[in-house]
């Protein structure tokens, strides 16, 4: 089994992104942070890979969520 658990984590370890802030979820920066964080800690964490995010806050405001989601996203690489 545990040959299994090996070949399944190195060929889709880190796939899905979480793109949280874009459609269809729309969720707010803090809520997609939330989301990503809570994925990053549950039992299938090994799948989920960056956080993704706009290159410009347009609809936040400021740079401050940017900054937030980076530093967030690098915290919970350790979380795998």
């Amino acid at each position: 089994m545990r040959l299994v658990l090996d070949a399944r984590t190195a060929s889709f370890g880190a796939l899905i992104d979480y793109a949280g802030i874009f459609p269809p979820a729309s969720l707010d920066m803090r809520d997609a942070v939330a989301g990503y964080r809570r994925h990053r800690a549950s039992a299938d964490r090994w799948v989920v890979g960056r956080f993704l995010t706009r290159t410009t806050p347009t609809d936040h405001g400021s740079s401050r969520w940017s900054r937030l989601a980076v530093t967030t996203a690098a915290s919970c690489s350790s979380c795998v």
